[in-house]
Parts: C-alpha cells; sequence; structure tokens
C-alpha cells in the first residue's frame, strides 16, 4: 500500500514539474520551400512513456514521429498507447518538424514564433491523467521573392449566384536586379477565368469568378501562376469566398408573430416584427410583391394579415418586410406561407414560413 502511494507522488510530481522545452531557430525559409529539424527527447528519464501524437499552433508544420538507437536505426511508431511504442534502453524519441512554407501566402513573414507540445503518456495508465506535455519551441522567418499587391489572397466573401465579381492583383520580382515574367495562371476550379499582363516590373492579374449555378456553400481554390524566377518558383494565391442564393432573408426565411390569430394586434406590438429580404440579383428592380398568403392547407388568409415593405437607408437592395395579424381567424394558432416575387406567373419565388399563436397568460 505504501509503494503504491509513493509511486503515485512520484507521478504527480512529475506532472508538476513539465520537461524543459526544447527550442530551435529554422532560420530564413525561402517562401516555396521547406526545412526540417529533428527534436530530440530522451523520454526514459520520466519514466516509460509512449508519444500520442504533437500539437503545434502552427499550420505549416508537420511533425513525424521515431524512435533511434544509439547506431541511428529509426523505428517509427504510430501514436497508439502501446508498451512497444515506448522507449527501449539507449532510444530515444524523435520529433521530425518540417515547416513547409508553401501553406503560407506568398508576402515576408516573421520571425514568427511558435509552439509545439508532444503528448506523452506512461505506458501501464489508464486514463489521461497522468500525461505529459513536452514542449517544443521553434521559430521562423519566410522570405518571398515576389511582391504582391494589395493582397495576397483573393477572398470574394459572399458572392451572389448572379454577380461576376473581380479582383485585381499587382505582382512584382523582390529579388535585387531581377525582374520576373508571369506566365497564365491556373488552377482547378472552371468557375474562375484569369486575365495577366506583364508590363514593365509589375504584372497585372485580374482574376473573375462566376458562380452561374452552383451550390450555395463556401468554396476554396489555388491560384498557381509559373514565374522564370529561380528554381522555377511558383506564385500560389488562395482564393475563397462563398456562393450565396441571389435571395436572401435575415435572420431566417421563417417569422413568428406572438399574437392571437383571432384578435387584432395593436400596430405597437408588431413593430419588432419584420424580416430584411435582399435581391441581390441587379438585373431586376430591388422591389418584392406579394404573390400569395396561404394556411397550412392551401386557403387564401392575405385579409387576415397587413404586409409591408419599408426601405432600407444605405441597402437599395434591401427591404424590411412588415407582418401584423388583423384577427379574425378562427383558431389561437396559425401556420401558412408567405410568397414574394419578382413576377405573379414567372417569378422566381421567395417562401417564407408564418407562425402565429396566443401568448399563454401567466
Amino acid at each position: 500500500m505504501l509503494g503504491h502511494t509513493a509511486c503515485g507522488n512520484k507521478k504527480a510530481q512529475a506532472r508538476e514539474e513539465p520537461p524543459t522545452a526544447l527550442t530551435h531557430d529554422f532560420g530564413t525559409i525561402a517562401h516555396g520551400k521547406s526545412a526540417e529539424h529533428d527534436f530530440v527527447l530522451d523520454t526514459r528519464a520520466f519514466g516509460d512513456l509512449v508519444a500520442l501524437g504533437v500539437s503545434a499552433d502552427c499550420s505549416c508544420s508537420r511533425s513525424q514521429m521515431f524512435l533511434r538507437d544509439a547506431h541511428g536505426q529509426e523505428r517509427a511508431i504510430t501514436g497508439q498507447p502501446f508498451a512497444e511504442f515506448a522507449a527501449k534502453p539507449a532510444e530515444v524519441l524523435v520529433i521530425r518538424m518540417l515547416i513547409d512554407s508553401a501553406q503560407k501566402e506568398p508576402v515576408d513573414i516573421g520571425p514568427v514564433k511558435s509552439k509545439a507540445s508532444v503528448i506523452l503518456q506512461q505506458v501501464d495508465a489508464r486514463d489521461s491523467y497522468h500525461r505529459i506535455q513536452w514542449p517544443l519551441l521553434f521559430q521562423y522567418t519566410i522570405d518571398s521573392p515576389v511582391k504582391v499587391k494589395p493582397y495576397a489572397v483573393l477572398d470574394f466573401g459572399r458572392v451572389p449566384r448572379s454577380a461576376q465579381p473581380t479582383q485585381t492583383t499587382l505582382l512584382q520580382s523582390d529579388l535585387p536586379g531581377k525582374r520576373a515574367t508571369f506566365s497564365a495562371p491556373h488552377c482547378d476550379d472552371p468557375r474562375f477565368q484569369f486575365t495577366l499582363k506583364n508590363d514593365g516590373e509589375w504584372a497585372q492579374l485580374v482574376t473573375t469568378f462566376t458562380p452561374k449555378d452552383s451550390l450555395l456553400e463556401p468554396f476554396r481554390t489555388l491560384v498557381t501562376i509559373d514565374t522564370d524566377l529561380p528554381d522555377s518558383y511558383q506564385v500560389k494565391l488562395a482564393a475563397v469566398g462563398a456562393v450565396i442564393d441571389d435571395f436572401e432573408v435575415l435572420p431566417m426565411p421563417a417569422i413568428t408573430l406572438r399574437a392571437d390569430p383571432q384578435h387584432e394586434q395593436p400596430a405597437t406590438q408588431a413593430t419588432t416584427q419584420y424580416l430584411l429580404i435582399t435581391d441581390h440579383d441587379r438585373r431586376r428592380p430591388p422591389e418584392f410583391q406579394l404573390v400569395k398568403f396561404v394556411d397550412s392547407t392551401g386557403k387564401d388568409v392575405q385579409k387576415f394579415f397587413e404586409v409591408r415593405f419599408e426601405p432600407v437607408i444605405g441597402e437599395e437592395r434591401t427591404r424590411r418586410l412588415f407582418l401584423r395579424c388583423l384577427g379574425g381567424l378562427s383558431a389561437r394558432e396559425f401556420r401558412g406561407e408567405l410568397v414574394l416575387g419578382k413576377d405573379a406567373d414567372e417569378g422566381p419565388f421567395l417562401s417564407i414560413a408564418v407562425v402565429a399563436f396566443a401568448q399563454q397568460s401567466p
């Protein structure tokens, strides 16, 4: 019993005094290149430990784990908490860290100070309480051979289906005394079109995105531009954004009226009962018209509700849609559908769910 207590105290003490951090400076890395370093950890000083993995705060770092013996022979470990993956006598744990600068934007960065932790666990541990985190501190600087203006990311933001936005980017060599020629850009997403013109020291890139009938979801692609710079350097620009519908309803295409459908709702109680509706298609006027208002059975209920639109200052394509219950329905709860459109016959149409119910008395 006493021996068990002493062992527990030793593990607790090791947890309170974590291993000393290992440090490394990767120096300056040319953008598009990578740098590698082996962190060597003598884990046996802390008992029979198994390395479970490496957690780093740097998105461009990648790590592999090995056990290396005195003769330099290495064996891979999987991160599973098995005794076979613990260091044997004369073995050390090696964390091989790679910094891949191609994962970063093509701009000068740094020095960047980052940290990682090697997660270690006792072979006989049955929970995570006795895990040890061995800190790794590292830094690096990235030197890009090109200048990119105004931004090194083509951020298109929220793109309505009917839109065709463009981004203009300027490219220039950042190597002393060396001009660069930039070749035609390419990417895997056919919705992007490019125009590139080399004009003196600067090259102008115009990127156009055409969503057409795209799914309503975020998009991301990598635009690659070949150059005549040393090592056949390629400029890689991330193009990001999200495709949205031309009809947009905020906060959602549904509205709830806290009013008894049998009785008229006072106008003062309806001032906050509105939605923001937007038509992003600039080929059409921004106004909406009421096409139909029906209950859950399809019966027309327009005469039981007031529906009005108001412009929003500073948002020419947006309207406030106000609803107010005028009473006269037979039930104290209502569920139906409000349909708006641009053309009552041909559309397009916007459907909004409407619910009204009487508030319960306290």
